[in-house]
């Protein structure tokens, strides 16, 4: 892994240097770093992050449609992950109880979509869950009830 970072002060201490550096608003402290020629700092090993604390984000479900559904109909299921001043990335993942399909929505401006296909008839309880990184916190949506019908079919008879 490396990351770029603007030095603030580099202090020797046994066998280490350390840097107070800073990347996009955050504070960092590390050893370790390879210094380039026009003062940047990559590489930087034993980081602590110092701050800003993490965001607290906020994971909905917006939709999941049809619903009701039938049995073997791919459901659209569209969440949405927000925080204050800024748009998570990643992924939320999708699912709906033990046995049950599962998905993940890939984020693209805190909105992702995928498709649950359910192989049984029911009421299923659609939950999603954004796991967060080293900005944001997790956060899960509250749970979705949702439909699944048996499909009326019926035989074609040929006279």
């Amino acid at each position: 892994m490396s990351w770029n970072f603007s030095v603030y002060d580099v202090v020797g201490h046994d066998n280490y240097v350390y840097a107070l550096a800073s990347s996009m608003n955050d504070l960092y402290v590390g050893g370790a770093f390879t210094q380039t020629a026009d003062g940047a700092v990559t590489n930087l090993n034993r980081i602590a992050r110092l701050g800003p604390a993490k965001q607290n984000t906020t994971t909905m479900i917006v939709s999941h449609n049809p619903n009701p559904s039938i049995v073997g109909q791919p459901v659209a299921v569209n969440v949405s992950v927000s925080a204050i001043n800024s748009i998570p990335t990643g992924s939320v993942a999708v699912s709906a109880g033990a046995g049950e399909p599962t998905c993940n929505a890939i984020l693209s401006g805190g909105a992702g979509s995928c498709n649950l296909t359910f192989t049984s008839r029911g009421v299923k309880s659609i939950a999603a869950t954004y796991a967060g990184n080293i900005t944001y916190n997790g956060s899960s949506a509250t749970a979705a009830s949702h439909t699944v019908n048996f499909g009326l079919y019926l035989p074609l008879i040929l006279r």
